[in-house]
């Protein structure tokens, strides 16, 4: 099957994602710790609210998935992630946000691992026909702006 996007440009915009979590990781972390530090954490009700960055990336990388691949596949493995069940606390930090912090990262790594794994599965449009649509759609194009 044929990617919806030019392979280059399928990486390219999976590798910003990927980057993008990473960093509402890493300012998830921040605002943990600043909160911590403030002494206003709660463990209770705080996490929802230091997640909720991390949850409007996920829905943009899965919508950019559906833009990419030519079936939801890949889609449903990101958003299926194969995470542990089980809780656990350390060092004092407490468990309800040290696991959202592991899945967090579970995802950001799924979507790295989809990048390598399934880009590669997939054809490329050839650059022929490539040509060929951006020489129709400029004729179109043309066309229209004429008087």
């Amino acid at each position: 099957m044929r990617l919806r996007t030019h392979f280059a440009t399928a990486n390219e915009e999976l590798v910003a994602l990927v980057n993008e979590g990473y960093n509402v990781l890493s300012a998830m972390q921040d605002d943990y710790r600043r909160r911590k530090e403030e002494g206003t954490y709660d463990d209770l009700n705080d996490v929802q609210e230091l997640v909720a960055p991390f949850e409007v990336w996920v829905a943009k990388v899965e919508e950019s998935l559906g833009r990419i691949f030519p079936t939801q596949l890949e889609t449903h493995l990101f958003l299926d992630q194969e995470l542990p069940d089980y809780a656990f606390s350390m060092d004092g930090i407490p468990p309800k946000y040290l696991n959202a912090k592991r899945n967090c990262n579970y995802y950001v790594r799924g979507l790295n691992k989809i990048r390598l794994q399934s880009l590669p599965e997939y054809t490329d449009l050839p650059l022929n026909a490539r040509l060929k649509i951006s020489t129709a759609f400029a004729r179109f194009v043309m066309s229209t702006l004429r008087p």
